[in-house]
């Protein structure tokens, strides 16, 4: 099987283009049975992509995108605002199913936190503090983010790409915690517009 795939896959012409576009992020906590979503957050992503035909129906779709991700807390106080913005590098592999432009499909995808900044403001006064990335119980949040990812899209016939798809984690983003500290997870919703080289 695996020498199948490989085989198709280097007999047909693979495809790269760049991307980007926006991102809405937010954060969902699961503990002892409740769930809280935060307020969503405007990022950016942008990147490289890479469509590797398996037959004429079918693709694997890879690339490398930097992806703002992050939440708006609630349950704050009047006269709070806190914000949380976070920058990955993340790796998708989609198998996509094509047909006469649109596409549609799903895969795993690996982040890795690169940096984070939260600001916080209170009636005027402004603090910014950095999010640390780690896997001890002084950072912040995880550096690694294990996702699944669903996708949609199409190709026009002039190489220009619309797409847009929707993450969310499969891995707890505490650092040192365990099921009963309960769990943080990324979510986001992108829209993208690229370009297709060849």
């Amino acid at each position: 099987m695996i020498i199948f795939l490989s085989s198709s896959l280097l007999a047909q012409k693979p495809r790269f283009g760049l991307t980007g576009g926006i991102s809405m992020a937010k954060w969902v906590a699961k503990s002892s049975g409740l769930t809280i979503n935060s307020n969503s957050i405007v990022g950016i992503n942008a990147g490289v992509t890479a469509f590797f035909p398996i037959n004429s129906n079918f693709s694997l779709q890879s690339g490398l995108n930097f992806i703002q991700k992050g939440a708006k807390p609630t349950g704050l106080s009047e006269g709070e605002e806190d914000k949380i913005k976070l920058n990955y590098l993340e790796l998708p592999f989609n198998v996509l199913f094509n047909k006469n432009g649109f596409f549609v499909g799903a895969g795993p995808t690996f982040s890795y936190g690169l940096s984070g900044k939260e600001k916080y403001s209170y009636q005027g006064n402004t603090e910014e503090t950095k999010i640390s990335f780690g896997n001890s119980e002084e950072d912040d949040l995880k550096a690694f983010d294990l996702g699944a990812n669903i996708t949609a899209g199409y190709l026009f016939s002039n190489h220009i790409l619309i797409s847009a798809n929707y993450n969310w984690s499969l891995t707890n983003l505490m650092p040192g915690s365990t099921s009963s500290d309960g769990k943080l997870m990324n979510r986001y919703a992108g829209i993208k517009i690229g370009y297709i080289f060849n």
